[in-house]
């Protein structure tokens, strides 16, 4: 997901999760453009978690806080998240867990 021009916006929240059957919730913050985010859909068993049972089709999720893959090819509109000594490369991201 695009979130917004590169660091013009600055820090903010770009995603927030709610479990009413935990009444726990997960809230993402980061100066990053960009969010990208994973179901665990290829899960397939075969990765082996808690208590020895296997991570099945859409047993997890992540949420990837990243500039914009454009920025690889030299297009500065989507920022430019390429390091090197004469431009260091940072960025922000918080993971906040709470009770709702």
């Amino acid at each position: 997901y695009w979130l917004d021009q590169p660091k013009q916006a600055g820090f903010k929240t770009v995603a927030r999760l709610r479990s009413p059957e935990s009444g726990l919730q997960m809230q993402v913050e980061t100066d990053c453009s960009c969010l990208q985010f994973y179901g665990g859909e290829y899960f397939d068993g075969s990765i082996i978690g808690k208590s020895g049972l296997g991570y099945s089709e859409l047993a997890g999720l992540c949420f990837e806080c990243q500039g914009h893959p454009d920025a690889f090819d030299g297009d500065l509109s989507k920022g430019n998240i390429l390091a090197s000594p004469e431009n260091p490369h940072s960025s922000k991201i918080i993971h906040t867990f709470s009770e709702i």
